[in-house]
């Protein structure tokens, strides 16, 4: 993960996934970007041009 977010590759996580599992934002790595919503960040990314890669 390091090596890809070097490289320019966002990771988001969902606020809402967070709390249901009683974890934080200092559980992950600085380049770890929170969002309040993941299905609204990949609505609003994709209607930028992004792409959305699932494992």
């Amino acid at each position: 993960m390091d090596l890809l977010a070097g490289r320019g590759v966002l990771s988001a996580i969902c606020e809402t996934t967070l709390r249901s599992r009683s974890l934080t934002a200092e559980n992950f790595p600085g380049y770890v970007e929170i969002v309040p919503s993941g299905i609204v960040e990949l609505v609003v990314r994709q209607a930028e041009g992004w792409h959305y890669l699932r494992p």
